[in-house]
């Protein structure tokens, strides 16, 4: 279902500019095996992953956006007619 939909021609534009992040958690891809039940997953750890994740997407955002804002106030003022 989520391959039919970022497959769809209408996403071309959405695929072209985007990063996508896939995590598997422990016991939830294709094809494995179920966890033994003594297995803990500690959700603490992943929401600090997931947080860590997020804050380095905003962050190199950030970072790009600024520098392309620079990059293009220097241009439009040494090319000024």
């Amino acid at each position: 279902m989520y391959q039919t939909f970022v497959d769809n021609p209408r996403m071309t534009r959405i695929r072209e500019r985007t990063v996508w992040i896939h995590v598997d958690v422990p016991g939830q891809g294709y094809s494995v095996p179920d966890l033994p039940s003594e297995y803990v997953i500690d959700l603490s750890l992943l929401s600090a992953v997931a947080t860590t994740v997020l804050l380095l997407a905003s962050s190199l955002s950030f970072f790009f956006c600024f520098f392309f804002y620079q990059h293009f106030i220097t241009h439009a003022t040494l090319h000024r007619v």
